[in-house]
């Protein structure tokens, strides 16, 4: 693991391949569809209900999106049991995955950006608790049996990579039985 914490964070985006334009899944709303659209909702099923969030992308930039990692972590964390199980899901955004896991039983603290908080909170409406995490942050952490996180990687942010890490890796050591799942779409 420590190899993979001191390599060059360039190394994961290199493609040989020329850059196409992706076709859209559909399963979220794009960029166009949040800012020109006024999409302001999400709504996922999920096997106990739905679990919907608020969007306002032009408002608070990336972290109030739910992009498509988020979308396929969220379905992946609908298919276990969670019931009692302690969640932290690090750069929650709108919280979507978190909330999916709350829906599902589990002890949900979502975490952020203080300049996210008070959006990451009215998503939560009292189903789950918030709070800040800067990451590179190694102590004083919650406990959990599950960290998640969902597209929280992106080229031009290679500097963020090893903080996320280093605080994944401290959620793994402090507990034997923790794991960690994440989600990602390389672009």
């Amino acid at each position: 693991m420590e190899d993979l914490l001191c390599c060059d964070p360039t190394l994961f985006f290199e493609d040989p391949k020329p850059p196409t334009r992706r076709r859209r899944r559909g399963w979220s709303p794009d960029f166009h569809d949040i800012v020109d659209r006024n999409v302001r909702e999400f709504t996922l099923e999920t096997r106990t209900g739905r679990v919907s969030v608020s969007l306002a992308y032009r408002e608070n930039g990336t972290g109030s999106t739910v992009w498509d990692a988020a979308i396929v972590l969220a379905k992946y964390v609908d298919t276990l049991d969670l019931r009692g199980l302690r969640v932290v899901e690090l750069g929650s955004g709108t919280g979507l995955v978190g909330l999916v896991a709350a829906a599902g039983g589990a002890r949900v603290l979502l975490t952020d950006l203080p300049e996210c908080l008070d959006f990451l909170r009215a998503n939560a409406k009292g189903t789950a608790a918030v709070a800040e995490l800067a990451w590179g942050e190694t102590r004083d952490l919650p406990p959990a049996d599950i960290v998640l996180c969902a597209d929280c990687l992106l080229p031009g942010a290679t500097h963020l990579f090893k903080p996320l890490a280093d605080t994944i890796v401290a959620f793994l050591r402090s507990r034997e039985s923790c794991v960690a799942i994440l989600a990602y779409e390389h672009r």
